[in-house]
């Protein structure tokens, strides 16, 4: 458990807790059999809850793993009253370990953080990460925006993999931030009962900069989805067109096929069998029976 002191204000941080860390915590904040059971592993889902003075929000946030190429979901759990504020992190989780850091070793880092109290300490805390995940998603836009220029570049089956995975990593963000969207007002009550009306506020603030990351999700979401849909058309008719050559083909090869077999029959009525250029006349008559259905489908704009 890492604890920072600044302005009489007390910040804990405990990444992976055990129940050593929860019975250190206990000295210092009153907490429930049941709520330091429930601290003790991330519960999956966001809520708010309250109890003896103390505020328990759980907020699950998305995460790009560049090691392993995908969006993978943080669980922190805040333990929010006037005297301190407690962050329960169960995994790594680079912006707030980096935040963390930052906080341990630079004052004037602190000084911004501190300011004012406890709910506000919340606020900056939940602003950084919210920042983190917009940056995440400006890559995605940015992205998006390159799928866009390249969709009629002609590589539609490269491009089919590459929309699917960022559509896949899109709608992994959009889901962790849906969650949330009907927390915000409990919080903001919760946090100006225990504070003031100034603090809330913030509140206020963090939730419109989430909806504004909620949006901007969904339009990239829906431009992946109607560039998805313009790749799959493209492909298909890709795949028409090369299915017609073959058609055509197969059509032009079947009569050459049926004639080379019928003068391949053993009897003693082939014509040509016993002409001297025989050979020839036959192979003119497949050539021009080919060129004749050549001019139909010409004739008909099917080649």
């Amino acid at each position: 458990m890492k604890t920072i002191t600044h302005k009489g204000l007390t910040l804990h941080h405990i990444k992976n807790p055990s129940r050593e860390d929860i019975e250190v915590l206990k000295k210092s904040v009153t907490l429930t059999p049941s709520v330091s059971q429930q601290l003790l592993s991330p519960s999956f889902h966001p809520k708010i809850e309250t109890f003896e003075d103390n505020i328990i929000a759980t907020f699950r946030f998305p995460f790009f793993d560049d090691t392993k190429q995908e969006v993978s979901i943080h669980e922190l759990d805040f333990v929010i009253n006037k005297d301190q504020l407690i962050i329960i992190q169960y995994d790594d989780f680079d912006p707030i370990d980096s935040l963390m850091r930052k906080l341990s070793r630079n004052e004037s880092s602190r000084y911004e953080f501190f300011k004012n109290n406890n709910g506000y300490l919340f606020y900056s805390i939940f602003e950084a990460i919210l920042e983190n995940v917009h940056g995440q998603l400006d890559h995605i836009s940015s992205v998006v925006e390159s799928l866009e220029d390249r969709i009629f570049d002609g590589n539609e089956e490269k491009m089919l993999q590459q929309i699917s995975r960022y559509w896949r990593e899109a709608v992994d963000f959009q889901r962790a931030l849906w969650l949330h969207s009907d927390m915000f007002p409990e919080l903001k009550k919760e946090i100006k009962d225990m504070f003031d009306q100034e603090t809330a506020g913030y509140i206020g603030i963090a939730s419109n900069r989430h909806a504004r990351l909620a949006n901007h999700i969904e339009n990239d979401i829906s431009t992946l989805q109607i560039l998805h849909e313009t790749n799959d058309s493209l492909l298909s008719n890709k795949v028409n067109q090369i299915m017609k050559v073959l058609t055509i083909f197969a059509v032009i090869v079947f009569p050459l096929t049926l004639m080379s077999s019928m003068w391949g029959m053993n009897t003693q009525t082939v014509p040509f069998q016993d002409h001297p250029f025989g050979f020839w006349i036959v192979l003119g008559i497949m050539g021009l029976g080919t060129l004749m259905m050549v001019i139909a489908f010409k004739i008909k704009h099917w080649i």
